[in-house]
């Protein structure tokens, strides 16, 4: 028998009284008089049973209550709904029908018994291991039910902990799990949790009951009876703060916490289908509750609630709840995504759950659905009411908890007895932290003083304390619980049991929730005598054990646990009778926190006892690691600040939290981390030593080096105090560390946070804190900052309020029209308004501190630099260079304050307020701060670059450049400076570019009568100056390692402006800031591929500070063996660790052909998706097994990328599935290579060479029958090519008849998009001969290439020598390249001559033209055409988005001709005009073109292109071409073709012979046959694009109907996913009208982008971080260092690829597209890259050169074909050197082009030098000959 509660505590004692009491007070308030609860679900008044004795009744109760009150036809309702789709509820009477089968089991009644076990009895105590789910409720209801009692242990407990619970509760008679427990299941759970021996009886849950067998069981539950107080429910804590702490439930503290939790108005308000109740215990209300019609209950519909504490599901069960069972209850564990889609599916009104576990949901929610300007979600959690507990929630996660609920969102505070005691809504919570109302109390007596209890005041938030926690108001619903604050542990105040209103002491509980019978500890509860007060009744209070106080309002505050509060002796006239002061927790971790948090990366904070002796210790959480300077500041700040005696302080990556809930701090596991440090982790530091020497380098960050530096330079410390925090006399010390109240403070230093700051100083002097709080941390650097304060924004607030002058800087200024008269009105203000006398005096006060830390060799008072520091000035957005003013050498306090007033008035100069405008930034109360700083006078100043400009992505190099003088020159433009590249280190190399200097600025002396004057004036430099360096080397290097530590310890690339003063040789740092136009910090972090030092535990991992006394520490060496240098080395490395440093290379070859310049969303997608489904279809064909296809599904969704608008290959990706086909030999990377046409092979960078070692170590390795299977399919391949290919085209040619005949714009929008989900599917689905092919092309070229370069080509260049190393003459590069033009030249020459498809559309059009020219019935027709193309192309133009077709074209031309001749006869009456028939049949020729070509067009795979059919404008103007210049011999051409062939040929029968030969023309025969097929596949595959193109125009066409788009050519600015989510209902954004303007918005700034990305380039990480940066893509350009690294360009040549050989000589047309070569007339074509639509011009032209290209790139071809001389990769700058109308000679057959113009220059240049070396000679001679010589 299991004890009952009574049994389990103390038999005597006053404890035991008291829980008596307490048991008595239960039964009263279970018997009546409590909340209507169960009366609005069960429509009827609870009996006595159901409201004291087994709590199983309530759920027999709700259970016949759906069974007997819904009508016949109505279903049960669901109990439990799952986040599964499809997975079925289960009912109310399912769950029924479930427990009582289970409990029969348990009991051995009828049939049902279980093997092995005796009966489960009542008092018997069950051990449930179920995993929580139906099967967990099912097994405890039925326990339950029986009167047994169930042990619960928590799944995260420890299986040690496991153990000690179920020892300390044995017996325990059964084991109840829905685990199939084998014999080696058994053992393995009892060798983890030896007590489970113990426990002999096991029973099996049934999971997949028959429903035969469900059908006969009895459709209640038996319960069985027992009494209120017996034990129910035994858990235990996770043990997170010691050994697990047993949880004792009875059956009726069940009954009342449901009641309590479940009565809240907050709850029960978030369903509308409770019925209103009567007044309670009225007679109406009980008839009303007795007559309950069936027609009423049918309309009731469960609550449908969710939650992931277990405890809450019982109540819901209890109470009819509908209740949706998460996948995981643990927080770390559960799927947002489909819970948050089952919560929407089922209409979830009401969450229960831990803070963790719904901020993870509502995370997810906000990174896949994202907010809206205001900072709301746009879908937010879907419920009503959300209510969290069972963990604290942190200030951090109130915002996301307002903005992500749809309903009220809910804190409950409680106990593990006592649940809830408080409750407060989100929104109250974040206005009580966001408006307190009294100081910060760390440390005191237990009265919050400032809180007037005796006032009796309306204020919502009076008693307030910004370092406490409101934990919510105490007065819950029902009126039951009562909360009290008494005196800690000991400890009396003035005799009273209970404390006054806001006065701290622990929070003690009473109400029928509270289970006082759980504790054992007697000192926990007080007994509280009868009094007037509480009725004259006894009541029971239990401790909770942590501390707090009540306002005003009954709203509780925490301060925290009651054991971690850490005690002094008070101090003599400490307010208060308590005698000890107190460090109260939250309040201390809440000041850290904030302080820290942002700043340092500080996430959690946790003040506690530590270790033996309960020290107060503090435990900090910084996920990315904590710099030791920053552990002493936090010591400062708790020492210096508040007073708190911290003596440990410990540095976590992550500290140990309680796993059920996410949030609890785990001490226990905490303290098992502290034990396991190693002695050799500990760093000691003198608390009593705060400002000691050791210490501040700690703090600062310096190296021992910088503090050498800093002993022995003279008055270093003294000019540096200001900068260095000594705040002067004149400053209160109370506001060196905070800034309460920005009205008050009128200046700021470097101390000051960069958020105040930023705010009130400006952009330059958040700036220059930050330069001279981190100067002196740049590790081996002799530098330093030059004193200096800010005069606040407040300052020129109060300035202004003061002389009435606040409305003028609000002018009413929309446009630039008025500026000049504003700021000459403002101008004279200001200038006349005096400075207040208190404001001056601190100015002087301020400067001529400043002049005491100034000491220089003549003792003169030193000069100020006057400097506008702007609120947006030097932002990486807004930088505002050179626009305020700034005014140098001040030194009187008239001139001092004349240039502030100018500051502050050039924030509204009009050149200022045009860029505000211009930028939409405001214009009205415009900001400015001013900084006053020591002026150097420099011998040389200038500014540094941490980062090449022109390679910024490259962080080995820094550009540091140096005038004379000052450097404001420089930075106005005014001087050119000297430059120096100074490569990162110590000793790095210096590579200077001096210019001459003729002038430089300095000071100005003044004038006549010898006074000084201010400003700056030009003087002519000292003739040894002139030309000589401004900098040596040494000091190059010290401002480049400067700026190169500023950017480490800062985080993004700086520039930074400094000085070096003649009189002392110091470098000064004067100004540093972000580098404009470069990407944020993260970048470089993701990118830069610098190794790193590993990173050491003090400044990243987890470290411990121990800090003892002075009087502790002494004899203590340890601090001295700390290596400062490299602490400080390595936090500085460890700021720019990469994030991801995954190689990905771009190169788009070949693909530019296709997808050239910009291309639409919606053209990407669809070739994307088509490579990944063709790709994916060729690795199964080529037998890859599966699992390796599905393991790259990202490659194979990831061969394309999308830059800045333009297709490129991601190469990576390609190799990486080349290599997972068994192809052998033929999967060398190299054929990949050649047939794509790169530049340059994976051993051209050093980055992608690592990275394909990388793929190449990853490669599957096949066995023998994956490569014989592979061999046999490759050589029925082969043997089958042809019959492969003609079955595809029969199958093709279907769909193409079809869709082509298809009129998308009359079918509706789902009509579309199911034709083209079928059509698009299937047709890439069956795409496996242009696949097969492309393979058999790949290795058949690349064995041809490799033939003709060994037997056919005589090489030129020298063998390669087995110094890989050496770099290869300028002559044997010009060698190498001529063997390879050699091998190209004749390679192509033996592949011309095929007639592929791809070339007969411009034969069909020079047929045309001949036809034209040579008409006999008209012979003037040819004339007529060029001269009429206006009126043909009108007669031919069909109507928007129609096709005409075959059938109608006879009849169509000549209604046409009729047409056209008829408007001429009205327009050109006088002039002769062919015959209507003639006319007819030049429009049907065209027509048939169009029939069978018009879907072709320029850039043809780019969906967004307007094909022929729409703009046959290119196709007039092609035959008019032909016809001018009579190019339409196509016989001529096919025989330039075969004679080229055979010349080759010719060449081949002369140097093969025998098997050689015959092995060669094997290979080139089976070569031509490939390729012929590739090309005209290609062909089909234009085909699929022009009917792609009709399909997609027809979505845009019915979109703009629908009016979802503004115009039909937007669709091409959306995705294909996005097109059919959007038709399937699945779009994630309705408003498409927005998304394509944002996207055209986009694009055109793409393609107005003069600047496209290259050619061929790598990224690091993160790909698309680089996509908004086109420099920074520029300057990684592999092939522009390619070229760099051959050298310079030959001088008026320019070489490439050889296509098809023929030499020819002429003037050049350059034309970047097609627009550009009209009339075309028998020029040299140049352009950057063609596509298939261009061919119709090659006949026009003599010869084609092309920069972009390969040999087998579709331009190729077609132009072997045609037998046009071209050359395709041309390097050197093709479009650059080129200009239409210049002349040039090609040689194809070599790959040169000779630029005669430039070549004729150069021999005009090189007759004049020689002329001019020839007199100079002659000259010399005579003058030989004249002068005697002297001996």
């Amino acid at each position: 028998m299991s004890p009952s509660v009574n049994e389990i505590t103390p038999a005597s004692g006053p404890a035991a009284a008291a829980k008596t009491i307490a048991i008595s007070q239960l039964h009263d308030f279970l018997s009546g008089g409590f909340p209507d609860i169960f009366r609005w679900t069960l429509h009827r008044s609870p009996t006595a049973e159901e409201l004291n004795g087994n709590l199983c009744s309530l759920f027999n109760a709700m259970f016949i209550h759906f069974r007997s009150t819904l009508p016949a036809n109505e279903p049960s309702p669901d109990c439990f709904i799952f986040t599964e789709p499809g997975k079925p509820a289960v009912t109310f009477d399912e769950l029924c029908s479930r427990i009582s089968h289970f409990a029969q089991i348990l009991a051995h009644e009828g049939s049902f018994k279980s093997k092995g076990s005796k009966p489960l009895a009542q008092g018997d105590k069950v051990l449930i291991l179920s995993s929580l789910g139906v099967d967990f409720f099912v097994g405890s209801i039925a326990c339950l039910s029986l009167g047994a009692t169930l042990i619960l242990l928590d799944p995260f407990m420890e299986r040690a902990k496991m153990n000690v619970c179920i020892e300390s509760v044995l017996p325990i008679s059964h084991i109840v799990t829905n685990m199939k427990l084998t014999a080696f299941k058994k053992w393995i759970l009892s060798r983890a949790v030896p007590a489970l021996k113990k426990i002999s009886n096991v029973v099996e849950i049934p999971v997949n009951v028959d429903k035969k067998i469900l059908d006969s069981v009895p459709k209640t539950i038996p319960v069985t009876s027992v009494s209120g107080d017996a034990t129910a429910l035994l858990s235990f804590t996770t043990g997170s703060t010691g050994n697990p702490k047993s949880i004792c439930r009875s059956h009726d503290y069940l009954r009342a916490q449901t009641i309590a939790v479940f009565c809240q108005k907050e709850i029960k308000a978030s369903s509308t289908e409770f019925p209103t109740a009567a007044p309670k215990g009225s007679l109406s209300e009980a008839n009303a509750a007795s007559t309950t019609t069936a027609s009423t209950v049918a309309s009731y519909k469960p609550v449908k609630a969710v939650t992931n504490l277990p405890v809450f599901i019982f109540g819901q069960i209890m109470l009819g709840y509908t209740t949706l069972i998460p996948d995981n209850f643990n927080p770390a564990g559960v799927n947002p995504a489909p819970l948050l889609q089952a919560m929407i599916r089922h209409n979830v009104q009401v969450a229960f759950g831990s803070p963790a576990f719904f901020l993870r949901l509502l995370q997810h929610l906000e990174a896949t659905s994202g907010v809206d300007q205001y900072g709301k979600f746009i879908n937010p959690l879907p419920v009503r009411v959300l209510c969290l507990g069972g963990a604290p929630v942190f200030s951090s996660e109130l915002d996301i908890m307002r903005r992500g609920v749809r309903g009220a969102a809910f804190i409950f505070y409680g106990a593990s007895e006592a649940e809830p005691i408080s409750k407060i809504r989100v929104e109250e919570r974040i206005l009580l932290e966001a408006n307190p109302t009294s100081a910060p109390k760390v440390k005191g007596s237990n009265k919050i003083t400032q809180l007037d209890v005796s006032a009796e005041s309306e204020s919502e938030f009076e008693g307030g304390n910004v370092h406490a926690l409101c934990v919510g108001h105490v007065n819950l619903d029902g009126g039951f619980a009562h909360t009290a604050i008494v005196p800690l542990d000991g400890e009396e105040v003035k005799g009273q049991q209970f404390l006054e209103l806001g006065h701290i002491g622990e929070i003690a509980v009473s109400g029928p929730h509270v289970h006082i019978t759980t504790t054992s500890d007697e000192d926990r509860i007080v007994h509280e005598l009868p009094s007037e007060k509480n009725g004259n009744k006894d009541r029971i209070w239990l401790r909770t054990g942590d501390c707090g106080y009540l306002d005003s309002a009954n709203r509780l505050w925490l301060v925290g646990r009651a054991s971690w509060v850490v005690k002094e002796d008070a101090e003599e006239g400490v307010e208060g009778s308590l005698n000890s002061l107190r460090y109260w927790p939250i309040a201390i971790e809440r000041s850290v926190l904030e302080t820290f948090g942002a700043s340092h990366g500080v996430s959690y904070v946790v003040f506690m006892p530590s270790g033996a002796a309960k020290k107060p210790a503090l435990f900090v959480e910084a996920p990315n690691g904590l710099a030791l300077a920053a552990h002493t500041l936090i010591l400062e700040h708790l020492q210096e600040t508040f007073d708190v005696p911290v003596d440990e302080l410990h540095v976590f990556r992550k500290l140990p939290r309680d796993k059920r809930h996410a949030s609890k701090i785990n001490t226990m596991a905490l303290s098992k981390l502290i034990k396991d440090k190693k002695a050799s982790d500990k760093i000691v530091v003198q608390r009593g030593d705060i400002t000691g020497s050791v210490n501040d380098s700690l703090r600062r960050g310096m190296t021992s080096t910088s503090l050498k530096y800093s002993a022995s330079s003279f008055d270093f410390n003294a000019r540096n105090a200001l900068a260095n925090a000594a705040a002067p006399s004149s400053i209160p010390i109370e506001q060196r560390f905070k800034f309460p109240n920005p009205d008050q403070n009128h200046f700021l230093f470097a101390w000051h946070s960069s958020s105040l700051l930023a705010q009130y100083g400006g952009g330059k002097a958040k700036n220059m804190a930050t330069l001279t709080n981190l100067v002196s941390r740049v590790p081996g650097v002799h530098a330093t900052v030059p004193a200096w304060f800010c005069v606040s924004t407040e300052a020129f607030k109060a300035f202004l309020t003061e002389n009435h002058l606040d409305s003028l800087i609000s002018p009413h200024i929309t446009t630039s029209e008025g500026l000049e008269t504003f700021h000459s009105a403002l101008t004279s203000k200001i200038m006349a308004a005096p400075l207040s006398p208190t404001m001056t005096q601190e100015i002087t006060a301020l400067v001529e501190f400043l002049n005491s830390t100034s000491i220089s060799a003549s003792n003169s008072k030193p000069y100020f630099a006057v400097r506008s520091s702007g609120a947006d000035e030097d932002s990486v957005s807004h930088s505002f260079a050179g626009q305020f003013d700034s005014f140098l050498y001040r030194q009187s306090m008239d001139d001092i304050i004349t240039a502030l007033k100018k500051c502050w008035l050039s924030a509204f100069a009009p050149r200022v307020m045009s860029h505000r405008l211009a930028c939409n930034l405001p214009v009205n109360n415009v900001r400015m701060g001013v900084v006053i700083q020591i002026m150097v006078d420099s011998e040389c100043a200038g500014v540094a670059f941490s980062r090449h400009p022109l390679n910024p992505i490259s962080n080995n190099v820094s550009l540091v450049e140096a005038v004379w003088g000052q450097g404001e020159a420089l930075v106005s433009g005014a001087a050119e400076p000297d430059s120096f590249e100074v490569e990162r280190g110590f000793q790095g190399k210096v590579k200077e570019t001096l210019v001459p200097k003729p002038k430089m600025w300095v000071r100005n002396g003044g004038g006549a009568d010898g006074a000084d004057a201010t400003g700056l004036v030009a003087v002519d430099v000292p003739e040894p100056k002139y030309s000589a360096a401004t900098l040596t080397h040494e000091r190059a290097r010290a401002v480049g390692a400067t700026v190169s530590g500023l950017e480490a310890l800062i985080g993004t690339p700086v520039d930074f402006e400094w000085a070096f003063q003649e009189e002392d040789g110091m470098l000064y740092c004067l100004q540093v800031r972000p580098i404009v136009n470069l990407p944020p910090a993260a970048f470089f972090a993701a990118t830069d591929s610098t190794p790193k030092f590993e990173a050491s535990s003090e400044t990243l991992g987890e470290s411990h500070i121990s800090v003892a006394s002075t009087a502790e520490s002494k004899g203590k060496s340890k601090g001295d063996d700390i290596d400062f240098s490299s602490i400080a080395n390595h936090a500085m490395d460890s700021l720019t660790a990469p994030q991801g440093m995954n190689v990905t290379l771009w190169d788009n070859s070949n693909i530019v052909e296709s997808y050239s310049g910009v291309t639409t969303p919606l053209t990407f997608s669809f070739a994307s998706y088509n490579y990944r489904i063709v790709y994916e279809t060729m690795l199964t064909f080529l037998g890859t097994p599966t699992k390796l296809v599905q393991a790259n599904e990202d490659a194979l969704i990831n061969l394309l990328g999308y830059i800045r608008g333009n297709v490129y290959y991601n190469l990576m990706n390609w190799y990486r599935l080349l290599l997972l086909a068994p192809l052998g030999k033929f999967s060398d990377p190299k054929h990949m290579e050649t047939m794509m046409g790169v530049k340059q092979g994976q051993e051209g960078n050093a980055d992608m060479e690592k990275e394909f070692k990388k793929i190449l170590e990853a490669r599957p390795k096949f066995n023998a029958w994956h490569r014989t299977n592979l061999v046999l399919k490759y050589i029925s391949a082969y043997r089958n090519i042809d019959r492969i290919v003609n079955k595809f085209f029969a199958n093709f040619d279907a769909f193409y008849s079809t869709g082509r005949e298809m009129d998308f714009t009359s079918m509706s929008l789902e009509e579309i998009a199911l034709y083209y989900k079928k059509n698009a599917s299937t047709l890439l689905r069956d795409w496996k001969a242009p696949v097969i092919n492309d393979l058999l092309v790949m290795g058949f070229f690349g064995t041809l290439k490799s033939f003709i370069s060994k037997h056919l080509v005589e090489a030129k260049a020298s063998p390669a020598t087995s110094d890989a190393a050496a770099t290869p003459t300028v002559a044997e590069a010009a060698a190498a390249a001529a063997d390879a033009a050699a091998v190209d030249s004749l390679q192509n020459d033996l592949l011309c001559g095929e007639d592929v498809e791809s070339a007969k559309p411009t034969k069909m059009l020079m047929e045309i033209a001949k036809n034209i020219d040579a008409t006999i019935e008209y012979p003037e027709l040819g004339a007529w055409f060029i001269g009429h193309k206006d009126q043909v192309l009108k007669a031919i133009k069909p109507e928007e988005n129609q096709w005409i077709l075959r059938s109608t074209i006879l009849k169509l031309s000549f209604v046409k001709a009729s047409e056209l001749l008829a408007g001429l006869k009205v327009t050109e009456a006088d002039k002769p005009h062919p015959p209507v028939q003639v006319v007819a049949d030049v429009l049907a020729m065209i027509l048939e073109f169009l029939d069978s070509y018009g879907f072709r067009c320029i850039n043809e795979l780019k969906l967004e292109e307007k094909d022929l059919n729409d703009d046959p404008d290119f196709v007039i103007n092609a035959i008019a071409g032909y016809v001018r210049t009579k190019a339409y011999e196509v016989d001529d051409l096919d025989k330039r073709e075969q004679a080229i062939r055979a010349a080759a040929e010719a060449l081949v029968h002369q140097k093969l012979k025998g098997t050689q030969l015959k092995l060669f023309l094997w290979l080139l025969r089976n070569t031509r046959r490939v390729v012929k097929h590739r090309e005209n596949l290609r062909f089909a595959r234009s085909k699929v694009f022009g009917v792609m193109r009709r399909i997609f125009r027809g979505m845009g066409h019915r979109l703009v109907a629908l009016g979802a788009l503004d115009a039909e050519s937007d669709v091409f600015y959306l995705t294909t996913e996005e097109l059919l989510s959007y038709v399937d209902g699945r779009a994630v954004s309705r408003d498409l009208k927005a998304l394509t303007q944002l996207r055209k918005t986009e694009f055109e700034g793409y393609a107005a982008d003069a600047n496209a990305p290259p050619e061929r380039f790598v990224t690091r990480g993160a790909a698309g971080v680089y996509m908004w940066y086109p420099h920074i893509l520029a300057d990684l350009d592999l092939l522009k260092d390619a070229e760099d690294s051959n050298g310079p360009p030959e001088p008026g040549v320019l070489k490439g690829v050889s296509c098809c050989p023929g030499i020819v000589e002429g003037v050049v047309r350059v034309a970047k597209d097609i627009s550009e070569t009209k009339d075309l007339d028998g020029e040299i074509l140049v352009t950057a890259r063609t596509d298939p639509g261009w061919v119709p011009l090659y006949p026009l032209c003599s010869g084609l050169l092309i920069e972009r290209g390969s040999l087998l790139s579709h331009s190729a071809v077609v132009a072997r074909e045609l037998g046009l001389p071209t050359i395709v990769g041309i390097s050197g700058g093709l479009m650059k050197r080129l200009k239409t109308g210049m002349r040039i000679k090609m040689d194809a057959g070599k790959g040169k082009v000779y630029i005669l113009d430039e070549l004729e220059a150069l021999e005009k240049e090189g007759a004049a030098t020689a002329a001019t070396t020839a007199t100079a000679d002659s000259e010399a001679a005579a003058q030989t000959e004249v002068t005697p010589v002297t001996v």
